[in-house]
Order: C-alpha cells, then structure tokens, then sequence
C-alpha cells in the first residue's frame, strides 16, 4: 500500500535519516558538548547554541578545538 508515491517503510527510514542528521547533533551539544565545554573552563552554552543552525558542524569543530586547546593542569 503506497502513502504519497512511497511506502511507509521507505518513509519512516527518510524520517530516521532526518532525525539522524538534524536532531541529534542539537541534542548531543545540548548534553555531552556543552557539559564537558563547561567542565573544561569553556563557555559551553555557546557550544550548545552553535548546534542549532549549524549541526554537525559544530560537533566536529567542538572535537577538533578541544583537541588542539592544551589541557589544564596536563604536565
């Protein structure tokens, strides 16, 4: 039985995508990014909001920044 020219297992596949590529970047720099961001001495709400327009972006510009920055308190 076709919805819409598609079936409904093909478009709830295209809807886990969508969420797969919008959603979760917006959740995971809600949660994971902006709390470490914070315990890091960074501003980590301003991690979490880069998340909002720009997505996966953000997350990865987050790995590699925190990546590059020295640690504190690292010998």
């Amino acid at each position: 039985m076709a919805v819409n020219g598609g079936s409904l297992v093909a478009q709830g596949v295209a809807l886990i995508g969508i969420l797969i590529a919008f959603l979760l970047p917006i959740i995971l720099g809600f949660t994971v990014v902006r709390a470490d961001a914070n315990r890091l001495g960074e501003q980590g709400w301003v991690w979490a909001l880069l998340t909002i327009p720009l997505g996966w972006l953000t997350i990865l510009a987050y790995v590699v920044v925190r990546a590059l920055l020295p640690r504190v308190g690292a010998r």
